[in-house]
């Protein structure tokens, strides 16, 4: 009876032991790195326009986004970004990267063919003036629908008088008060045209002034820069983000874009 006994807790042992081996798990390392691209239009002619020299020709976008999947990079949302500085669960791509545009030009949509080919789609940060105008190679609100049925997103860069225009200064130039005061109204605006609440800001021309900084934190989760950077204490504290400029000319060249990838201010610690 004794040796029956035995067996049958040696069996019992080994089946518990074989259920709860633990089981393979596999181990994806955290995203550490997201890479923001900054564009305003595109162009298939050459321009004789003011805004001339911030247009990629259409070729030269080709080849960018053909690159860029050859390495293996997929397009998140301003939204997936957010959730990744804050540390927020979000379901990130191997190698994500964040393609933005500025302005609302007319002919942001030449991108959408390159873009769809390879799954892509990208931010625009809303110029509510630019919008509420349609004009000067400015798209409407109407045409925006355009962008947005084909998945891209939008965000937040400036109100009526945020922008550089005739009589409207960047916001650096501005007064604080109209500063606040235009960048309200334009978030108004841009909830009313589109029910987008937008959570980052991309600041026109990277210009600003550490008392706007310091009030716009209070409304945006993530505040863009382009260019120059502040020092580590003040990015950090106001959650400062760098975009890189892809423009015209030698910055419209791949060679540009493939030096700028790994820039490490597109490190979750902003490179410090």
């Amino acid at each position: 009876m004794k040796r029956l006994v035995t067996a049958l807790l040696a069996v019992l042992v080994l089946v518990l032991g074989c259920s709860q081996a633990p089981q393979a798990r596999a181990t994806v390392s955290p995203v550490r790195h997201i890479p923001v691209l900054e564009y305003h239009g595109i162009s298939t002619t050459p321009l004789k326009v003011s805004y001339a020299p911030y247009n990629v020709d259409l070729p030269a976008f080709k080849r960018q986004m053909s690159w860029l999947h050859s390495q293996g990079y997929q397009t998140i949302t301003a939204d997936q970004y957010v959730k990744w500085i804050y540390g927020k669960p979000a379901s990130l791509p191997a190698k994500p990267i964040l393609i933005t545009f500025d302005d609302g030009r007319i002919d942001s949509p030449l991108a959408l063919p390159a873009l769809h080919h390879y799954g892509y789609h990208a931010t625009m940060f809303a110029v509510t003036q630019f919008a509420d105008e349609g004009s000067a190679g400015n798209k409407s609100w109407e045409s925006w629908d355009q962008l947005v049925s084909n998945g891209w997103d939008l965000q937040f860069h400036a109100g009526a008088k945020g922008h550089s225009t005739p009589g409207n200064p960047y916001y650096c130039r501005a007064s604080l008060a109209n500063s606040q005061k235009d960048i309200t109204n334009g978030l108004a605006e841009l909830k009313a045209k589109t029910g987008v609440t937008s959570q980052t800001w991309a600041v026109p021309n990277g210009c600003w002034t550490a008392s706007l900084v310091q009030w716009a934190v209070t409304k945006f989760k993530v505040i863009w820069l382009e260019g120059s950077m502040p020092d580590a204490a003040t990015a950090k504290k106001y959650h400062m983000r760098y975009r890189v400029e892809i423009a015209n000319g030698q910055y419209e060249k791949l060679s540009y874009l493939q030096s700028q990838i790994s820039d490490p201010r597109f490190d979750l610690n902003g490179g410090f």
